[in-house]
């Protein structure tokens, strides 16, 4: 401090400068000194100084960072509320959108508060109290309550804010230099060169070990510029400033490409050469390793490709004391297990099939360029360039990617011959094997001779009209010779005497006879319609024994689990909007809002299309940069979705004392409670929603035709008339209660999907069926239904003064937090 003081003193003499003393702050540790005239002789050649030093509960402010000598954080809350009611103050009555209000707070006002709260960190509540002015402002930018759920206004399904809280625990890349001990200028001065700024650049991808230097090199430098850097610039640089954005993390863009997958040609058949994969099997809990050998699409079905077997080598003895990164990764060529398939080009490979989609490659190392020496080193032995816990890292960190994206996995648009007769679509809704240009139909099932194929459709069309059947199945293995074999399998149905039905077939796909049986079966299954009685003789015990133990409740286990409150598909096409803990988090207590429990109950049986409920909530809905309109129609989707629009029930909940009590019928049909579940399915409005859902039907068929990359029209109009969205609405056990709520079904989406294959085209399509039932459904029916609730309440002399007078008299909190949703009473798997 001497040495400081010295210097500083010599300049101001230099420059013949008078020193404000008044300006010098001090502060201590030293309780008992805290708030005192402290009188300071920094030398015997400077005059003494008179410092009052800062209190206890006091911070002083350095370089806008306000910092208390006993770490407490009051001052910088205290600043950081004084901020937040600054922005609001300026917000309050500025006439801007809910796009605008994002943008402030994401991009300014956060950026500022997290600056200033670097050395400490606040409590979920402490951050609610902070950001209340805000939020509030916010929820009216966008016409809704106040007293709407915080979670719905951070939740990525709908136009949101970040929230504070969570922006404190969101955790961004490593930086190198906490993790070296004694830096200097010229360690900075070197990373900064070679453009080395964080941990995850110079790590493996599994966190376990460093990366060598030709590895870093090639991961950040291309064609002589940095990769990184480069690439960052690029996505994220707005300006002409290259300042990235602040929420720039590892999880959402990798510093580099971590992994490979294999790539889909548009052949049917396609050899590679020397392509090595891995990807991991759940049910063994291990990464598989192989050789492509052949990659086959099958028109409408998805791509698989064949697979020589290979084993990681079990280690050498004197490699046991060696990290897994140092030891040498050898691959041998698999000898026998229960995964192999019969190889008709070579029966001597050991081979069997995979999803394409599932796969990621890795390079090998030559033989004559591994820096050991290996005793008894074969010739078909393979070396990964990679160790084997980075290749299962990756390998699981794939297959979870996959798991949880809930995607279809990919395969070529190829043309596929959906010309089938009329009769056989008429029961589609009855077996789906039925359906053309699906993976469940028949022809897609299976492939090989087109007469055996042939002949179990026509069974499958003599079965449509009867409910009981008996079959009598078998299945054998021959062998030919030590090398070839072959199954055949088939059955014999006598449900309906004196008519039976036989079909056979054979294979060597995967010679067995445990298959062969099972494929019996498997036949007889897929040709009889859904809720069949169906009785199976088989001499197969292991067929009968799995059959009892699967159906047994005291060992079986459910394959699906019920997560989020609903079932499987539902929760995994929801873990999308999931990227990290602390968003699964917000969206566990979002669908968890009681409001929410009528819609999640419907969906039930109507699975909601996610991704596209989220685009239409999002989209402008008048094709205006600023609009005020729009504002209030995004408001109104947020409210239908969340059965909030201010209904009867509501009211009363909310005026207790204006409104009579007990339940308040529809007066429309005097018979039904009103709610928002109850709009648009009012007995009364039946036939008046019918009448508007055919009209619909009819644009959204002329708009289907004149997209659609099928030819024919007949295909198109047949599908539509059948979809369940255009059946007659009965009650509101049906698709358009969805519709009436803002979320795409996804029946809606299925049916689009058939014939316009462009992803754009497809979700145009979809905004123009939900603007068109927006505005002839939606709108009308909430305009219905206030106008006979404002003759209701005009009666009964329920007016908007008394709702203001009543709400002044009873003032209570501006906001329901998400803490009033306690997240330990969901339901996760």
């Amino acid at each position: 401090m001497r040495i400081l003081t010295d210097k500083s003193r010599a300049f101001y003499n230099l420059a013949n400068i008078q020193i404000n003393v008044d300006k010098y702050k001090l502060l201590t540790n030293d309780s008992s000194k805290c708030g005192q005239t402290v009188n300071l002789v920094i030398n015997a050649n400077a005059p003494a100084i008179n410092i009052t030093t800062t209190s206890k509960n006091d911070g002083e402010r350095i370089l806008r960072v306000y910092v208390n000598a006993f770490n407490k954080s009051s001052p910088t809350y205290k600043k950081m509320k004084s901020t937040v009611n600054h922005f609001a103050f300026l917000l309050r009555h500025k006439h801007i959108t809910h796009n605008h209000i994002i943008y402030i707070i994401n991009k300014i006002l956060i950026p500022i508060l997290e600056y200033r709260s670097q050395f400490q960190i606040f409590s979920f509540k402490e951050c609610e109290t902070l950001m209340a002015p805000i939020k509030k402002i916010f929820k009216n930018s966008l016409h809704i309550p106040t007293s709407t759920h915080d979670n719905l206004i951070y939740d990525k399904l709908f136009p949101s804010i970040n929230n504070y809280s969570f922006h404190q625990l969101y955790c961004g890349h490593h930086p190198i230099v906490l993790e070296i001990p004694d830096i200097n200028k010229q360690v900075i001065k070197s990373l900064r060169k070679k453009r080395i700024m964080f941990m995850d650049q110079i790590c493996s991808i599994d966190g376990s070990f460093l990366l060598p230097y030709k590895d870093i090199k090639n991961s950040l430098i291309i064609n002589g510029k940095e990769k990184y850097l480069t690439g960052t610039r690029r996505s994220f640089v707005t300006t002409r400033y290259p300042k990235t954005s602040d929420w720039l993390t590892l999880s959402r863009t990798p510093l580099y490409k971590i992994l490979t997958t294999t790539r889909l040609l548009n052949q049917e058949e396609y050899a590679s050469r020397n392509q090595w994969i891995v990807f991991w099997n759940a049910s063994t809990s291990i990464a598989v390793y192989g050789k492509t050998l052949h990659q086959i699409n099958r028109p409408g079905a998805n791509s698989i490709t064949q697979i020589q077997h290979y084993l990681p080598l079990t280690l050498m003895d004197n490699q046991l004391d060696l990290t897994p990164w140092k030891r040498l990764a050898i691959l041998q060529p698999c000898r026998s297990c229960n995964r192999h398939t019969y190889n008709v080009d070579n029966p001597l490979l050991y081979t069997f099939y995979m999803s394409t989609s599932s796969l990621i490659t890795f390079k090998t190392t030559p033989a004559n360029k591994i820096p050991i020496h290996i005793p008894d080193k074969k010739k078909y032995w393979r070396y990964p360039s990679q160790p084997f816990l980075t290749l299962q890292t990756l390998a699981y960190n794939y297959y979870l990617t996959l798991t949880r994206s809930f995607k279809h996995p990919s395969h070529f648009d190829n043309p596929v011959d959906t010309s089938q007769p009329d009769f056989l679509l008429n029961y589609k809704d009855l077996n789906y094997n039925f359906i053309p240009n699906t993976p469940y139909f028949i022809c897609n099932i299976f492939a090989g001779n087109d007469n055996v194929i042939q002949s179990l459709i026509n069974l499958s069309i003599e079965f449509v009209n009867r409910s009981n059947f008996s079959f009598y199945t078998d299945g054998s293995l021959h062998t030919e010779g030590p090398l070839k074999s072959c199954l055949g399998f088939g059955w014999l149905e006598v449900g309906s005497p004196p008519h039976t039905f036989t079909f056979k077939g054979s294979m060597i796909f995967q010679p067995s006879s445990t298959r062969a049986e099972i494929f019996s079966i498997l036949t007889c299954l897929i040709t009889v319609l859904y809720n069949s009685t169906v009785n199976i003789y088989t001499d197969s015990q292991n067929f009968i024994s799995t059959y009892n133990n699967i159906n047994n409740p005291c060992f079986s286990h459910p394959l699906m689990v019920p997560t989020f409150n609903l079932n499987g598909p539902l929760e995994k096409d929801l873990r999308k909007w999931s990227k990290n803990t602390l968003e699964c988090y917000n969206m566990l207590s979002t669908i968890n809002n009681s409001s929410n429990a009528y819609l999640f109950n419907k969906a039930r049986t109507h699975p909601i299309d996610w991704h596209n409920t989220f685009l239409w909530i999002k989209c402008n809905n008048d094709n205006t940069i600023c609009s005020n309109l729009n504002d209030k129609i995004t408001g109104f989707k947020i409210k239908s979705f969340n059965h909030t629009l201010p209904t009867s029930d509501l009211q009363q909940r909310n005026y207790p004392n204006l409104f009579p009590p007990g339940p308040i019928n529809c007066t429309a049909c005097n018979n039904l409670v009103i709610n928002n579940a109850h709009i648009g399915f009012c007995p009364t409005h039946l036939t008046t929603l019918n009448n508007s859902l055919q009209h619909i039907k009819e644009a959204f068929t002329l708009r289907l035709i004149n997209t659609s990359d099928v030819p024919s029209s007949m295909d198109i109009k047949a599908w539509v008339e059948r979809s369940p969205i255009f059946s007659p609405v009965t009650n509101d056990d049906h698709p358009v209660y969805l519709i009436l709520h803002q979320c795409v079904p996804s029946t809606l989406t299925s049916l689009i999907k058939m014939f316009i294959k462009n992803t754009k085209n497809r979700q145009s399509m979809i905004i123009f069926f939900m603007e068109l039932f927006f505005k002839d459904i939606t709108r009308p029916f909430w305009k219905l239904h206030s106008s006979l609730m404002h003759a209701w309440k005009k009666a009964r002399n329920i007016t908007r003064k008394k709702k203001v007078k009543y709400r002044k008299k009873n003032k209570k909190g501006i906001s329901a937090p998400a803490s009033d949703n306690p997240t330990n009473q969901l339901s996760t798997s």
